[in-house]
């Protein structure tokens, strides 16, 4: 289930930013800062011009239900333009075909399940107040302040609560791909950095916490599952082990002098390819065999790396990018040998968190406060 911003957390001093100038950007303004900004001068006008009532708790609301909730839903729908013209000339109580429309455009613009039913998830964004969201609009204005574009450079801007990444070349977005990012627990850290290098079919050199904690007791119930998920044993020398000459039920994740390597296959975990830029976290970005993850609205499953849902076109435009003809890059990349390619054409990568943003068609949207920071960085100001 997808999570929620708690209207009384997000109002807690959503007045206070009211009352405070928005300030201008370091340097020229980019896309995404522009547009949020002129957004927000509209949503700043909306207690003057619409009625943003809040939709009373009950059962659950679709078409075909009537009454004051869904009166106060139209109400609601109509506040966002999510129900234009044509659409709300049905019956002011009645849940018709036109308001059902409306409220899939609303939960498509909250990153929520869209399926046209006004469910406790959807209730709960509906019913945040504009203020609230005039403070979330201002708090991630400030953050798109930060990313600084150059004309003609390439950028890979990897939003982590909206779960997606965008290339942008000539500061303007030309491909999006779905991502997976961390869980709360493990969240993705937010920095900038440059791809450097390409890594087609990689092994993958377990983190000791993921082998300790998550694939040791595997291991202890099931003999077979190294060698089903092709993953090999090394000592702290580097040197092979064989996997059946252990006492694996004598070890705990106090005890564990090894090291698990999982060798390319079609199950390792880091699919197909692998994208480095240098950084402090030890995090980078790359394909995953869980592609069903992908259909979810909410996908923080990942121990802080970022999984990419087209992980081959993003490795077939970098390499376009960097001068390869189509056919030496197909070659490569659909090898099962293993290859580390470095690049001449480094972009730059930004980890942003973007609660707020207005995307490429011009329509606002908000997505889940995953990890807090909104309500840390409102406690800041």
């Amino acid at each position: 289930m997808v999570g929620m911003i708690k209207p009384t957390r997000l109002s807690f001093v959503a007045a206070l930013w009211l009352c405070l100038p928005l300030g201008a950007p370091a340097a020229e303004p980019n896309l995404f800062y522009s547009r949020l900004h002129d957004a927000l001068q509209k949503y700043e006008a909306l207690p003057k011009t619409s009625n943003w009532p809040s939709v009373a708790p009950g059962p659950r609301l679709q078409a075909g239900d009537a009454g004051p909730r869904v009166a106060a839903l139209r109400q609601r729908l109509l506040a966002e333009n999510d129900l234009p013209g044509a659409e709300h000339a049905g019956s002011n109580d009645s849940f018709d075909a036109g308001l059902q429309q409306a409220l899939m455009r609303f939960q498509k613009r909250h990153g929520l399940t869209v399926d046209g039913v006004v469910g406790p998830v959807t209730l709960a964004a509906l019913n945040i107040p504009l203020a609230s969201r005039v403070a979330q609009m201002r708090i991630n204005l400030g953050r798109m302040n930060d990313l600084e574009l150059t004309p003609t450079e390439i950028v890979i801007v990897i939003n982590v609560p909206a779960y997606e990444l965008l290339w942008l070349e000539d500061q303007k977005v030309t491909w999006h791909t779905r991502v997976q990012v961390g869980s709360p627990e493990t969240p993705t850290p937010l920095f900038k950095s440059e791809l450097r290098q390409i890594v087609v079919n990689p092994s993958w050199a377990i983190p000791r916490s993921i082998a300790v904690e998550e694939m040791l007791p595997r291991i202890q119930e099931d003999p077979g599952y190294l060698a089903a998920q092709n993953i090999e044993v090394f000592d702290s020398d580097g040197l092979r082990v064989a996997e059946d000459t252990i006492e694996w039920s004598m070890l705990s994740p106090a005890r564990f002098p090894y090291k698990l390597i999982q060798k390319p296959c079609a199950l390792n975990s880091l699919g197909r390819v692998k994208f480095i830029f240098p950084n402090a976290h030890d995090v980078y970005l790359h394909d995953t065999p869980h592609r069903i993850l992908f259909e979810q609205s909410r996908r923080a499953f990942s121990h802080g790396c970022i999984r990419a849902e087209h992980s081959l076109d993003l490795a077939r435009r970098l390499l376009q990018a960097d001068g390869w003809e189509n056919a030496a890059a197909e070659l490569v990349l659909n090898s099962p040998e293993s290859r580390n390619i470095g690049l001449t054409v480094k972009p730059l990568v930004a980890i942003v968190y973007w609660t707020a943003f207005v995307d490429s068609n011009g329509a606002m949207q908000f997505r889940e406060d995953i990890y807090g920071h909104d309500i840390g960085d409102e406690a800041r100001r």
